[in-house]
């Protein structure tokens, strides 16, 4: 058993249905039952024909034009589903077979010269290689590939699905990406304002080698690096550029002054010893008195008549004689001394001038940079100050015991050349970036962008959703070429196929076959037709009476369309069958009484033979569906009804499970009936809204039934008759249904006013009331047949 009969239909929008919900309270309440016939009534314009475009639209593998966008769901017995969007583009499991309009205006077409157009029927040929030959390309090349075609087309369609997935996934992590870096500020780290998923894209799949590396939370090292980059890219972006600096030149200004002659030189003052008169000789070896006694002559001037320590008297020629002693030797070393106490105070003074690396100056990622070469500037100059005035000191030393020895160690004079080094380099990288500096702009945004980008998706993380996606696209490819490749093959067998079947058909067996529903089954005899061949091709000519017919009614383009709608049924193959769904709409349609029965009798023989996989009748003839409770199938009966929810809003159709009153035993007269009895004894609301405003015309209809049937005669006037049944009391409300309600014409006015429901129930209980005094017997059997109880407004009487 294929076990794909059709179970379910939602119907989302579709001409007059509007998300009908089979399961719904609205719906049928169920799936359709297995193995039963399923047979729909309902009334011209309420929606049969529009539901039977659904199982059209597979037969055709076409949606039917000017309905909008359709959208419907039909759900088979193993649970695999086809929808709408996908009839024209899906190998489906199903085939069907409808009857409806359509399919009249689509094959009974009438050419000039009542030509109409032909078809071909198998005949049955005894060619047993041929029919050999058919059933292996069937079996053994068609199925096996259409099973291909349909496993590939669900790996195709989970894996698109899939893809989809993925590729969502992955969109929308690059578009909140994307939105992010485009919406950071100070600094902004996109050039110009846009910045979508188009770039983030091109980031990763051109520049992914260029993203920064994130170190582990481990390495601090790393992470100090990267931080370190981090905060030089967003100053280099958000400062301006700068002018030229000035250059400064440490070691220029070193060659105008050599500290090693300067050193060697000055220890060579500090350790002369200035000879003395031989006056001293006796003090020689004492330089400390000899320099006390220079130092008292000096102090005591050039005549001094007392000492001014003493305060005795002098001898003027000793103070002379004692002047004689120092030579000029002893003035040219202290001229020397002094000299080289100039100097040292004229080097310090242009170790102070020395200026610092003014930060202004340069760039702002330089600022550490500037403060190491300042420090490293400032020892330098401390150090040699500090050398200088080694020198100072013992200079003074020496002046204040010039009679002595001094003795001095090296001195460290520090270099300015390896900080020279330094700040050429600052220099030149500063003008580099001076004349590069929106290149370097561009380059820190990009560096900066990129570093939030990897922080916010890992590259990891999009190579792994990339390669999700680029796998399953080149797996749908490879299941295309593999479809593509299984069609080619396909087409060539099922080509193989046609001209085999070819074969085995004919034009005059089609004939033939319609001829004889129509003579045998539908009894019209005087109806046949014939083949013709001419240069046009072969077409069918229809005769009436043995005489070519120009004109046919509506009648006998449905008796002609049934006949070769069954005759097309029998042509098709027992698998062919197997998977087939008949509906069969409303067959009985512009047919008389006589004819209605044939029809009936001919989808009788059809259903006794079980031989298609489903059925579908729909009708909307009430002798029809009484005819249908004698076809011996099971058998279950729906009810199609267009109902008006709201004055402001259009009609919609439903399907729904019909009463037992309709499905058995049912004629107009009793559904007319219970109509009215349900205006009588129900409260209007919004789902028997309908019952109330069709109650003028079921009433009018249901009294002029009941008043033929009582008073057969047409001696006697409708109004004698109203009043004999009704009584004259009641006779002005019948009228006024018989005469207003149920016409618009001369209160046109009333079609723009609500409907007055109260009256209605009166005028229900009118009817109901005289019915059950005028013939109580006649009354219980209608309620027998509707299962209904007496209402409680006739128990009181």
């Amino acid at each position: 058993m294929l076990n794909i009969e059709i179970k379910k239909i939602d119907i989302k929008d579709f001409g007059c249905y509007k998300d009908y919900k089979q399961h719904s309270q609205l719906g049928i309440g169920n799936d359709f039952n297995d193995g039963r016939v399923n047979i729909f009534y309902g009334r011209n314009y309420s929606g049969k024909s529009t539901y039977s475009k659904i199982f059209q639209s597979i037969e055709l593998k076409q949606l039917p034009e000017k309905y909008g966008d359709i959208d419907f769901e039909i759900k088979l017995a193993n649970q695999t589903f086809i929808k709408s969007n996908e009839i024209t583009t899906h190998m489906l499991p199903i085939d069907c077979k409808v009857f409806n309009q359509r399919f009249i205006d689509d094959n009974i077409y009438l050419h000039n010269d009542n030509k109409l157009n032909s078809f071909q029927i198998s005949i049955g040929s005894d060619t047993n290689g041929t029919l050999k030959k058919i059933e292996d390309i069937r079996l053994n090349e068609l199925k096996p590939r259409n099973e291909k075609l349909s496993q590939i087309e669900s790996n195709i369609t989970e894996k698109q699905k899939k893809n989809k997935i993925s590729k969502d996934s992955l969109d929308s992590k690059l578009r909140t990406t994307a939105s992010k870096i485009k919406n950071l500020k100070n600094p902004s780290v996109v050039v110009g304002n846009k910045y979508d998923i188009r770039d983030i894209k091109e980031e990763f799949s051109e520049h992914s080698s260029q993203f920064p590396i994130l170190p582990s939370q481990s390495d601090k090292d790393a992470l100090a690096e990267l931080e370190k980059k981090i905060n030089q890219a967003k100053i280099r972006i958000l400062e301006k550029n700068i002018a030229k600096p000035q250059k400064i030149d440490l070691v220029s200004s070193d060659k105008n002054f050599n500290f090693t002659l300067f050193l060697e030189n000055t220890k060579k003052l500090l350790s002369k010893v200035v000879s003395v008169s031989n006056i001293l000789d006796e003090y020689k070896n004492s330089p400390d008195k000899i320099n006390w006694i220079k130092h008292g002559v000096d102090i005591h001037g050039e005549n001094p008549e007392k000492c001014v320590f003493c305060g005795n008297s002098i001898d003027g020629g000793f103070i002379k004689n004692l002047k004689l002693v120092f030579s000029d030797e002893l003035s040219s070393l202290e001229n020397e001394l002094a000299k080289r106490k100039s100097e040292i105070k004229s080097e310090i003074q242009k170790l102070n001038s020395i200026p610092n690396i003014n930060k202004e100056d340069y760039f702002n990622d330089s600022a550490a940079d500037i403060q190491n070469i300042n420090k490293d500037i400032r020892n330098v100059i401390s150090d040699r100050k500090e050398a200088l005035k080694t020198l100072e000191s013992k200079i003074f030393e020496k002046q204040r015991d010039i009679f002595s020895k001094i003795e001095i160690n090296d001195l460290n004079w520090s270099d300015f050349s390896e900080i020279q080094v330094e700040i050429d380099s600052l220099y030149n990288s500063t003008i580099k970036q001076i004349e590069q500096f929106e290149d370097r702009k561009i380059k820190s945004i990009d560096f900066l962008r990129r570093y939030y980008i990897v922080k916010e998706f890992p590259i990891s993380e999009f190579i792994k959703l990339s390669n999700e996606v680029d796998k399953l696209e080149e797996d749908i490819d490879e299941e295309f070429k593999e479809q593509e490749k299984l069609k080619e093959e396909k087409e060539k067998f099922e080509q193989d196929f046609i001209e085999l079947e070819s074969s085995l058909k004919s034009e005059s067996e089609a004939v033939k076959r319609i001829n004889m529903i129509l003579q045998n089954s539908l009894a019209h005899s005087e109806i046949s037709l014939g083949s013709v061949d001419d240069e046009e091709g072969i077409y069918f000519e229809v005769s009436r009476n043995e005489a070519r017919a120009y004109n046919l009614s509506e009648g006998e383009k449905s008796l002609i369309a049934f006949a070769y709608y069954i005759a097309r049924l029998k042509s098709l193959s027992t698998e062919e069958k197997s998977k087939t769904i008949l509906f069969i709409d409303d067959p009985i349609s512009s047919l008389d009484d006589n004819n209605i029965f044939y029809i009936y009798n001919l989808i009788f023989c059809l259903l006794e033979k079980k031989e298609f996989l489903q059925y579908f009748l729909s009708t909307h003839n009430l002798d029809f569906l009484k005819y249908t409770n004698k076809f011996s199938v099971k058998k279950d009966y729906y009810l199609i009804e267009k109902t008006k929810e709201a004055e402001n809003t259009p009609s919609r159709s439903y399907i729904k499970k019909i009463p037992k009153y309709l499905s058995n035993k049912v004629t107009e007269f009793v559904f007319l009936f219970e109509q009215i009895y349900r205006v009588a004894t129900e409260q209007e609301n919004e789902n028997n809204f309908s019952v109330f405003y069709n109650f003028p015309n079921n009433g009018r209809k249901f009294i002029e039934t009941l008043l033929y049937f009582k008073y057969p005669d047409y001696k006697t006037k409708n109004d004698d008759k109203i009043n004999s049944y009704f009584g004259n009391e009641n006779a002005a409300f019948i009228q006024r249904i018989n005469n207003e309600y149920s016409h618009g014409e001369d209160r046109f006015d009333r079609t723009r006013n609500p409907i007055n429901t109260s009256e209605f129930i009166h005028d229900a209980r009118i009817i109901l009331s005289a019915l059950y005094q005028n013939d109580p017997e006649q009354f219980k059997s209608f309620l027998n047949n509707s299962n209904l109880i007496l209402p409680d407004f006739l128990e009181e009487r």
